[in-house]
């Protein structure tokens, strides 16, 4: 973290507004964050936060003393997997690609509602009738199908939550429900 120099001035001259005027002349975007100087040769951190581009994140350090630029420290000064995470968490939170970031999100929520209705449709009419509540047997079982298998077991890793819930589910169907036989017709697991 740099540090201000006080030769050459009797006092602290810089504030809040100095630094935020500072870092707005260096072509820092708004909003911006100023984190105040940390003991007495610390200096104003002023974040500016680009929510449409995270290429142009960028920090101004603004002297405490004589209000100039101390250091910058931007997106080019980032390690390459700092830059990774940057656009990551940008089309994450929706920010990387303007208006076609707001309509593919409001797509995504239509095709999870959609989901949400049609699937207990979809096992409403395939379901056996006059048993539990057992799913209908798949037309492609995973050991039949290397792709199938290799597409869970990538989703799996890719999003730990999934996978972790696909383990347990195998588990509890192979050590609890399978051998429990009330459990068994249930969900018609024979």
């Amino acid at each position: 973290m740099p540090r201000s120099d006080d030769t050459g001035h009797g006092g602290a001259v810089a504030n809040v507004d100095t630094a935020i005027e500072v870092a707005a002349d260096e072509g820092l975007r708004h909003p911006m964050t100023v984190a105040l100087p940390d003991g007495d040769d610390g200096v104003y951190s002023a974040i500016g936060y680009a929510f449409d581009a995270p290429s142009d994140e960028r920090t101004v350090h603004v002297d405490r003393f004589g209000g100039e630029v101390v250091s910058t420290y931007g997106y080019d000064d980032y390690p390459p997997l700092a830059k990774a995470v940057a656009q990551g968490i940008g089309l994450h939170e929706g920010r990387s690609l303007g208006l076609v970031s707001f309509w593919l999100a409001a797509l995504m929520c239509v095709v999870v509602i959609a989901s949400c209705v049609t699937g207990p449709l979809m096992w409403w009419r395939r379901r056996r009738r006059g048993s539990g509540i057992d799913a209908p047997r798949g037309r492609m079982p995973v050991s039949g199908s290397p792709w199938l298998l290799g597409g869970l077991v990538v989703l799996g890793v890719l999003l730990p939550f999934f996978g972790l819930t696909l383990l347990v589910v195998l588990a509890l169907d192979q050590l609890v429900v399978r051998r429990a036989p009330a459990l068994t017709r249930w969900f018609s697991t024979q």
